[in-house]
C-alpha cells in the first residue's frame, strides 16, 4: 500500500505564497494596516485582529481583508511584535474562530 504523506514544508511554502500574493496585490493597504497595527502595539497591551479593526474602522473598507494577516506576519517576522495565545474573536463574520493575539515585541 502506498501511502501519501502531508508534506508540511510544501505546504508552509505554499501558504507563504499565497500570504505574499495577498499582500502584493494590495501593498497600500497592507502600508496602512501595518501603521494601525503598530498603533495598537504601542498602547503596550495584548491584541488581536479584531483590536485592530475595531480601532481603525476605515480599514473595514479593504476588499482583502486577508492583507491584515500578511501585515501582521511582516511584522512578526521583522521583530516589530510578538505571539501570544489565542482568544475568541468577538467578530460575527468569524464565528468565534481561535485569532491569536499580539505585543509590541520588548
Amino acid at each position: 500500500m502506498n501511502q501519501q504523506f502531508f508534506d508540511y514544508e510544501q505546504s508552509r511554502e505554499k501558504r507563504n505564497q499565497a500570504i505574499d500574493a495577498v499582500e502584493n496585490s494590495r501593498p497600500d493597504w497592507a502600508a496602512r494596516f501595518e501603521l494601525a497595527i503598530l498603533s495598537v502595539a504601542d498602547q503596550g497591551r495584548w491584541f488581536s485582529s479584531d483590536d485592530v479593526l475595531r480601532q481603525h474602522p476605515d480599514l473595514e473598507a479593504c476588499p482583502e481583508k486577508r492583507v491584515i494577516g500578511a501585515a501582521i506576519r511582516r511584522l512578526a517576522n521583522a521583530g516589530q511584535i510578538e505571539g501570544g495565545s489565542y482568544v475568541s474573536s468577538n467578530r460575527k463574520s468569524s464565528h468565534a474562530r481561535p485569532k491569536r493575539t499580539w505585543r509590541k515585541a520588548k
